[in-house]
């Protein structure tokens, strides 16, 4: 898994603060922006890529292309607000697994998996790029849909115990 940090000693409250990150192929999620709404000191803000068999909640039934899960310490989801994220999907790997890009899907986990809803806001040759409001950080899942979006029964698998598996309900 590939990871990337950023450590800010002091935010006032109601500035916007925009965290770029190096333009990987391990790290997907690439910007993240927030409003915080309230002094804040020493806070960390991490990103973390897994796959499929190192994350530490499995979206089932879906091709994934990456997890990653955005930490943060001194940095509570009630101080901030207006948190966005842009993000990139690789094309060898929709064209590999016959995949579309309208098909795209942002996933977040904060007890069970819900949709974030995105759009796509440009393209190269390579990549496909999209950008989705955020209800907080948390793990995320980039995925796309096969067979016009047919998800079928999702489980989940939390990797920790290696044994547990929940139903999710996903909820269009």
């Amino acid at each position: 898994s590939s990871s990337a940090g950023f450590f800010m000693q002091s935010i006032s409250s109601g500035h916007r603060q925009v965290l770029k990150i190096s333009l990987t192929k391990e790290i997907p999620i690439y910007k993240i922006e927030f409003t915080v709404t309230k002094n804040l000191n020493d806070i960390s803000v991490d990103l973390k890529a897994y796959n499929s068999s190192t994350t530490p909640v499995v979206l089932a039934s879906l091709p994934v292309f990456a997890y990653v899960e955005i930490s943060h310490k001194n940095l509570l989801e009630s101080d901030i607000k207006n948190v966005f994220a842009e993000y990139k999907v690789s094309k060898s790997w929709l064209n590999s697994n016959n995949l579309t890009e309208d098909t795209v899907k942002l996933w977040r986990f904060s007890s069970a998996w819900t949709e974030i809803s995105s759009k796509k806001i440009n393209e190269t040759d390579s990549w496909e790029y999209f950008a989705a409001d955020l209800p907080g950080l948390s793990l995320f899942a980039i995925t796309a849909e096969r067979n016009g979006g047919y998800i079928g029964n999702n489980t989940i698998a939390h990797n920790s115990t290696g044994t547990k598996e929940n139903p999710v309900e996903i909820i269009k």
